[in-house]
């Protein structure tokens, strides 16, 4: 079968013309090539925890976070920094200083048996407690892509959010947390949402 000359310049036209769309068929603002605001993840290696996580001497609480008691001990939630591990000495409301387990960037603790449940970001650590001067770093609860702290939106500047999008550096499954947010000047973003 021989295709006619004509029909074959306007098939050739068409399908040149559909790969011309399917090309840039995209939307130009998500991957504009000037700097726009938005949010870039701040991440926190939890291999470097093992490092992280010890006791040291007791200190005085800046800002007291949530309360768990556990046998004859009081631990109390520095936030961001670490727990406060006060020791009960006679009567249930005299308390002593004893130690500080240091955990960067803990929110909330949470105690079953002899293991700490610390909550960092949205993802939660797990820390041996059964010589709380030596307290031992036993692994993690990874976190879940959909649990990634929300982004401060309210925080971008008025004038881009006139098309209603806040723009951010695209997430990795990279075996890190993200604890937070930074504002900072991204190009091409390829990632945002709209609200």
């Amino acid at each position: 079968m021989k295709i006619e000359p004509k029909f074959s310049n306007l098939l050739f036209m068409i399908l040149g013309m559909i790969c011309f769309y399917s090309c840039t068929d995209r939307d130009d603002y998500a991957y504009q090539n000037f700097p726009v605001q938005g949010f870039v993840p701040v991440y926190y290696d939890s291999s470097s925890l093992i490092d992280d996580i010890s006791a040291s001497p007791a200190r005085s609480i800046i800002e007291e976070g949530n309360i768990v008691s556990k046998d004859s001990f009081v631990f109390i939630t520095e936030r961001l920094s670490g727990v406060h591990v006060y020791k009960r000495i006679d009567t249930i409301n005299d308390l002593q200083q004893f130690r500080f387990i240091n955990i960067p960037f803990v929110q909330l603790i949470e105690i079953r048996g002899n293991t700490l449940y610390a909550q960092i970001g949205k993802g939660l650590i797990e820390i041996d407690i059964t010589d709380i001067e030596h307290p031992k770093y036993t692994g993690f609860i990874t976190q879940r892509m959909e649990d990634v702290p929300n982004l401060p939106i309210q925080s971008l500047s008025p004038s881009f959010n006139e098309p209603k999008r806040a723009f951010f550096e695209c997430l990795e499954e990279n075996g890190k947390w993200i604890i937070g947010w930074e504002i900072q000047d991204l190009t091409e973003p390829r990632c945002f949402i709209e609200f």
